[in-house]
């Protein structure tokens, strides 16, 4: 399933689609080490497509492994988003997913 829309991107960028999840490759890179401040960064701006008919107030929660050469893998923190077309919400703060 094709569900990324690239929004902004500072590479070349391969998104590969299996059943569960995209992956998302910056072939060839070669980012300098963190020793060159500003010459080492990269970023991957998206928006992903939802299943339709999906009811108000179910959560999305994703989180991603990021891979730098053959190292392990790096996860991100979980994000988690509600699907609100025609909720109320007084304070997001206090909603957490079940």
């Amino acid at each position: 399933m094709q569900n990324i829309e690239k929004i902004v991107w500072l590479a070349t960028i391969l998104i590969k689609y299996t059943k569960e999840s995209s992956i998302v490759c910056f072939p060839d890179i070669d980012l300098p080490d963190s020793s060159h401040h500003g010459q080492n960064e990269g970023m991957f701006i998206f928006r992903i497509k939802t299943k339709t008919g999906l009811p108000d107030s179910t959560w999305i929660v994703n989180k991603a492994g990021i891979y730098f050469d053959i190292n392990p893998v790096i996860w991100t923190n979980e994000a988690a988003n509600m699907i609100c077309n025609a909720c109320t919400v007084t304070n997001i703060a206090q909603i957490k997913p079940t």
